[in-house]
């Protein structure tokens, strides 16, 4: 079966269900931040809501822990300024850690 986020699909006896993947434990990760949907409207936020829970999934199969973030928020706390463009956050990445 494929393999998608780090997590192995098996099949048992007509279920289905999901076995973490030991790679996902071998990064080195400390956890995971994954952005907080948001959307005016409805049929966007109908997509959005079951990635995150794909997203929340792969990480309590992988026993990492997670954590929601609003972007402005990030944006905000990273340049100063909550509607950054790519180049600025990669910008403060790089000012923050050296690298991107």
């Amino acid at each position: 079966m494929p393999r998608h986020f780090g997590l192995k699909a098996t099949s048992a006896a007509g279920r289905s269900a999901f076995t973490g993947s030991s790679s996902v434990r071998r990064t080195g990760l400390h956890g995971v931040c994954i952005e907080e949907p948001f959307s005016g409207q409805f049929s966007s936020v109908k997509v959005l809501f079951p990635m995150l829970g794909v997203a929340v999934l792969a990480c309590e199969l992988a026993g990492l822990p997670w954590a929601t973030t609003n972007l402005v928020k990030l944006k905000l706390h990273a340049t100063g300024k909550g509607n950054a463009k790519k180049p600025e956050m990669q910008a403060a990445a790089k000012d923050r850690w050296g690298k991107i």
